[in-house]
């Protein structure tokens, strides 16, 4: 269902107010991702204003009105586009909340008297820290790879890879978490700059997996499978389990707008 809402929501999204100059949804959802790519990887953060409609007013009239002021009134660096078909989004590189809610108030002193003010909202990416807590901590902790629930995924992986023999068991455990746990930093930065040691663990995960399921004593006496269906077994779980992986990732596509638009900075 949230899929489908998405495409509805890019459906009508193209029926936007026809004013030229701003850029198109989908673009205005790129530049935020790039944007937050650049942020990421150390550059300056950035903030993203919101402009929509007032409750009562007539959209098309008060939109292209702004749409007009805020070509004239961003900056070369700056890219302004539709968040939704009656909403428009100001990506401003390297700006703070306090030059943003400049900006807004610029574009409302800049309308016609006849013009309902548009709301304005402003956003920061990265949003504001409030201070560490507990949970920050274990939060940090499970990054770092000192996480009991990877430990115990990590011990029911090599018993089911040892089939049940003890030498294999111990071999493995004792070679296994010394490693997990002291080389967890080295893994990381392993899998960020070789993306297909992820898509091999995946895999793994998905045929260790289905290899459990399909030869456990109890579905073996029940329903005797011969040798091709529990490959077939290991082969469906191992594509299920990357095909998930992947819709994850396409649906995170658009996190940038979302964890900018997470919590709005008020205006001081």
């Amino acid at each position: 269902m949230g899929f489908l809402r998405r495409v509805v929501g890019w459906a009508f999204a193209e029926r936007r107010i026809d004013a030229p100059g701003l850029l198109g949804t989908q673009e205005l959802q790129r530049s935020l991702r790039r944007e937050q790519a650049r942020t990421d990887r150390g550059a300056d953060p950035f903030a993203l204003l919101v402009l929509a409609p007032p409750r009562g007013s007539d959209p098309a009239e008060t939109m292209k009105c702004v749409a007009e002021v805020v070509r004239k009134r961003i900056r070369v660096t700056d890219e302004a586009g539709w968040l939704d078909r009656a909403v428009i989004g100001i990506l401003l590189p390297s700006t703070p909340a306090q030059g943003a809610w400049t900006l807004a108030d610029d574009i409302c002193l800049s309308l016609p008297l006849d013009i309902e003010l548009p709301v304005c909202r402003v956003y920061v990416y990265p949003p504001p820290r409030s201070p560490r807590t507990n949970g920050d901590q274990a939060a940090e902790a499970q990054q770092t790879g000192e996480s009991p629930v990877g430990a115990l995924d990590n011990m029911l992986a090599v018993g089911a890879a040892s089939h049940g023999n003890m030498f294999l068991l111990l071999f493995g455990l004792a070679l296994s978490i010394p490693f997990v746990v002291f080389m967890s930093n080295l893994l990381s930065s392993l899998m960020d700059r070789y993306p297909f040691i992820l898509w091999g663990g995946a895999a793994i995960l998905g045929k260790v997996g289905g290899e459990m399921m399909i030869t456990d004593p109890w579905v073996h006496s029940l329903l005797r499978p011969p040798q091709w269906a529990v490959y077939g077994v290991m082969g469906l779980f191992v594509v299920i389990v990357c095909g998930v992986s992947k819709w994850i990732i396409n649906r995170r596509k658009l996190a940038p707008a979302q964890v900018a638009l997470e919590e709005p900075v008020v205006k001081p």
